[in-house]
């Protein structure tokens, strides 16, 4: 499994790499490259959303910087997931982590997509966004 998730991650590494040169080689109006960088951030925090929850999905048990991230900044995203009579020792509450982990894959790693999928689905399109404000 870590072999494809490798060839998946590479993949997406090229097709970023790809959109970048491509948007950089575009002619584009003065100011325009803060909205390619930003429209760029939010594709790779989807992509880093997407490939973290397939992750959690697929192995579990595996180290999941991307979550740790989350319940680090948010503590209360831990206590969604996890039972309230996990221990306190550092040792035990690592053991009973993996466990909750393990055990609710499915929705974590579901709840990790559907925060990539808003963040790709709310990029506004260039049809939507008015030319000018005038009348």
């Amino acid at each position: 499994m870590e072999v494809w998730f490798g060839v998946i991650l590479a993949l997406l590494v090229a097709v970023a790499i790809a959109g970048i040169v491509h948007a950089l080689r575009m002619p584009r109006a003065k100011g325009a490259m803060l909205d390619v960088w930003l429209r760029f951030a939010r594709w790779m925090m989807a992509a880093l959303l997407a490939a973290s929850g397939i992750w959690i999905a697929i192995s579990p048990r595996a180290d999941q910087p991307m979550l740790d991230a989350f319940e680090r900044a948010f503590p209360a995203i831990r206590s969604a997931y996890m039972d309230s009579d996990a221990g306190q020792e550092p040792g035990t509450l690592r053991q009973a982590t993996v466990r909750a982990r393990e055990k609710n894959r499915w929705w974590i790693g579901g709840v990790m997509l559907l925060m990539a999928v808003s963040l790709v689905v709310s990029l506004p399109s260039r049809r939507t966004t008015p030319r000018n404000f005038g009348g």
